[in-house]
């Protein structure tokens, strides 16, 4: 069963369904079929009443996206099955858009001359550009629309820069968290390290940087991220939860991890005493990093540079990086 594909299984009529709310879809006025086989976390869309996603289209959406390959037939796609547009159907548009943006940037042209007689295919295009796609496809979008915009497509730029802003750090909390030391005993939930959730909790980390997108990025931004990770993996993957938070209630989180301790401070400022080049350079600051490193700002009063020096550990045991993310200082701007 693992190595059919969507249109394999729907062809195939199982033996017991049961059907429930359609949750997130109801605006659709859809209704969601479950089968044995929906263990895989694959879910129909069909029609509840007329006009909404039948089974054979929903099987011929699965078909035709697998051969788009142009704005002409992402056009055709979109006026066929984009009331389908939900689930790995709504994936797989999002994937072939991503794609057709990121590699075939020439034919961006072609996108604008059909938006024009295609009502709603802009519109279409651009939601697409959704948590689900690869990061490198959005990193390399976002260039390409601030410095290879089209002749007459400016507007449609415009909307794509402001669309693919490219994400936080924090869209890999999970895998970040658990590559990084664990300070002060921390434990963090085992379902984090189940292989069969893995995908699951990278998505919902995508999900979740996009709802802080707007937060204050100050000393309870990832008490932030993690109450809408939480909702996320409750809501939309059926998860229970516990963050980090909850399960190391002895330790202080700050800013995008464990906040640094007294005794930390003490041991860091001593190791990056002898490294400050004048007598007016002195810290001004003390964090710990999204990887788990410990930077420590410094400030010139006489020549207005700063300076970033980074060491990587924990408690007392510290080593100081050459390289990496330790940069030398430069000037501020008057």
């Amino acid at each position: 069963m693992l190595g059919k594909t969507l249109t394999d299984v729907l062809a195939v009529q199982p033996p017991a369904l049961t059907i429930e709310s359609a949750g997130d879809f109801k605006r659709r006025h859809c209704v969601v079929i479950r089968a044995g086989f929906l263990a895989l976390g694959l879910f129909l869309c069909v029609s509840a009443w007329a006009g909404e996603c039948t089974r054979e289209e929903a099987i011929d959406a699965d078909v035709a996206l697998k051969r788009v390959d142009s704005w002409q037939s992402v056009s055709s796609a979109f006026g066929r099955f984009s009331k389908c547009d939900d689930g790995q159907i709504a994936e797989q548009f999002s994937a072939r858009i991503s794609r057709l943006l990121a590699d075939h940037w020439e034919q961006v042209p072609e996108l604008v001359a059909l938006s024009r007689t295609t009502p709603g295919l802009e519109n279409f295009v651009v939601r697409h550009l959704d948590e689900t796609i690869d990061v490198s496809d959005v990193r390399k979008i976002e260039k390409l629309a601030w410095n290879y915009c089209p002749k007459g497509a400016e507007e449609l730029c415009k909307r794509l820069k402001t669309q693919v802003i490219q994400p936080d750090p924090v869209y890999r909390e999970t895998e970040v968290r658990q590559s990084r030391p664990r300070l002060n005993g921390e434990v963090f939930d085992p379902q984090e390290s189940d292989p069969a959730l893995r995908k699951k909790f990278a998505l919902a980390d995508r999900k979740a940087e996009r709802v802080v997108g707007n937060v204050q990025r100050e000393s309870n931004f990832i008490l932030h991220f993690w109450d809408a990770k939480k909702r996320i993996l409750r809501d939309q993957f059926g998860i229970q939860w516990k963050t980090p938070a909850e399960l190391n209630p002895r330790i202080k989180y700050d800013g995008y991890g464990p906040k640094i301790t007294a005794a930390e401070e003490h041991a860091l400022r001593a190791l990056v005493a002898p490294r400050l080049s004048t007598g007016s350079e002195e810290v001004r600051g003390i964090d710990r990093s999204f990887e788990g490193l410990a930077e420590v700002w410094t400030s010139d009063s006489q020549t207005r540079e700063i300076g970033l020096y980074t060491f990587e550990g924990h408690d007392d045991q510290w080593t100081f990086r050459e390289g990496g993310k330790s940069e030398p200082k430069h000037s501020i701007a008057k």
